[in-house]
């Protein structure tokens, strides 16, 4: 059994079983990842936190083959607190993390759209640009990872 340690974006958590929870967290270096944090959903669990959606953190996990990745450690790196305390700037990024799961297979790595998107998250929380400016960089990074050039 080999444990990666990876830099990742919470995109999105779904409930499984009593005390579990399944992530689909983007990666910088495996792309988009699926994986299970077992007891998560425990009062007295230490991760829940770090694994909020969109938080940037280190984490740990396992396996992978034949099912999900087993998250066993998790360090929370970024919340985006300001930018999760604004209603406009979370549709944007909800925006972002649709297009994200609709377009992005698993297991395909972008580094530079990994780039793009702490890039994008960063400029929300900082509220220097608008969100529609901010949306359109992401878009055009996304297009060009995509293949697509201006």
């Amino acid at each position: 059994m080999s444990y990666k340690n990876s830099l990742c974006f919470v995109l999105k958590s779904v409930n499984y079983r009593d005390a579990d929870k399944i992530y689909t967290l983007y990666s910088q270096e495996e792309g988009r990842i699926s994986a299970i944090a077992r007891g998560v959903r425990k009062i007295s669990s230490k991760r829940a936190g770090g694994l909020d959606t969109l938080n940037l953190a280190s984490l740990t996990y396992f396996g992978g083959k034949n099912g999900h990745k087993t998250i066993t450690e998790v360090k929370s790196l970024k919340s985006f607190r300001r930018l999760k305390a604004n209603p406009g700037k979370v549709a944007v990024a909800y925006k972002i993390i649709a297009l994200l799961l609709k377009h992005v297979e698993e297991d395909s790595p972008d580094s530079k759209l990994f780039s793009a998107l702490e890039r994008t998250l960063n400029l929300l929380d900082d509220s220097v640009f608008s969100d529609v400016a901010v949306l359109s960089y992401f878009y055009i990074h996304f297009m060009y990872s995509l293949g697509y050039r201006l």
